[in-house]
């Protein structure tokens, strides 16, 4: 049980899967008086980032999630401002679902660069995948879920509705560790890491009292 933010009002079951992709983008040096004698990573790097804003995913639906995502998240090029850049590389961030699989991502990406270099020959960009966290789906019908509906219902809170998520939480870990685990609490997860953040006091007395119903009736639910 993972008691992150879900406004005491949904359950997390299911959780995106997490891809990091790195693009290095090749150059030739050259002094920045002279551009035209060198090959510049960041202009060629950011034509290959601009056909990322509107690159679509082919992907299946699944009823828990909305559909992929992907950030540019981090770029880097350049070693000083009078020299023209041999090198720049940027991160993506990719959210991905269990109908994806991350080689097949990686594929769409190498495909889309080849589209850029068809239209420009100096253009010199590769992938490669850096991380994989791969997408936690618990069963609907699994006991641990009906145990927190359960409890919510008897301690007068609201039926709570399983929902998919695009983050990520201890619970993907834990149940891939063998503890299965979803995540249920107080506070609105749109408040996470913003100034301000507060959890409404009728949510936090809920909680507290579900998290006390769930350790008391946990044995009823599930063998351990």
């Amino acid at each position: 049980m993972v008691c992150e933010p879900t406004s005491c009002n949904t359950i997390v079951v299911a959780e995106k899967g997490i891809l990091r992709i790195k693009l290095t983008s090749r150059g030739k040096l050259a002094h920045g008086s002279r551009p035209h004698e060198g090959v510049n990573a960041i202009v060629k790097l950011s034509k290959v980032v601009a056909r990322l804003e509107g690159f679509k995913m082919s992907f299946e639906e699944h009823p828990l999630f909305s559909p992929p995502t992907l950030n540019v998240g981090v770029i880097s090029g350049g070693e000083a401002v009078n020299v023209v850049p041999s090198l720049c590389t940027c991160m993506l961030d990719i959210r991905y679902l269990p109908t994806q699989t991350p080689t097949g991502i990686l594929k769409e990406i190498e495909e889309l660069i080849g589209d850029v270099r068809r239209s420009d020959p100096l253009v010199d960009v590769t992938a490669e995948i850096t991380e994989v966290n791969e997408p936690l789906v618990t069963p609907l019908d699994h006991p641990l879920v009906k145990l927190v509906i359960d409890s919510s219902l008897r301690c007068g809170g609201p039926k709570p509705m399983p929902v998919g998520i695009g983050g990520g939480t201890v619970a993907k870990p834990l149940s891939k560790a063998g503890v299965r685990s979803v995540v249920y609490g107080p506070g609105d997860e749109f408040m996470c890491h913003k100034a301000d953040e507060y959890i409404e006091i009728s949510q936090l007395k809920l909680a507290v009292n579900v998290y006390r119903d769930i350790m008391l009736n946990f044995t009823k639910y599930l063998k351990v």
